[in-house]
């Protein structure tokens, strides 16, 4: 299945474990939802990483020409500056 991941069924298992551990009588209906939640929990995960990468790989003309325009704008707030 494309959203089991080795990590995240590690986790959902360290999880189950824990609470199995700590409340033994929850454990019984907590586990069975730690199961069906594997596959959301991965495509949240995958979003995530997916979001934070950001514009890498990306078309940057528009980034460099916005970084462009704050130089040259920078240039001018000294020159505004003497003419106050």
């Amino acid at each position: 299945m494309p959203c089991m991941n080795w990590k995240l069924i590690a986790a959902v298992i360290a999880g189950g474990l824990a609470v199995a551990v700590t409340f033994p009588g929850a454990a019984t209906a907590v586990i069975p939802l730690l199961i069906l939640a594997v596959c959301p929990l991965a495509m949240i995960v995958a979003m995530a990483v997916l979001g934070r990468s950001g514009n890498k790989g990306k078309d940057t003309s528009e980034i460099d020409e916005l970084r462009a325009e704050v130089a040259r704008l920078r240039g001018d707030v000294p020159a505004q500056e003497r003419l106050s």
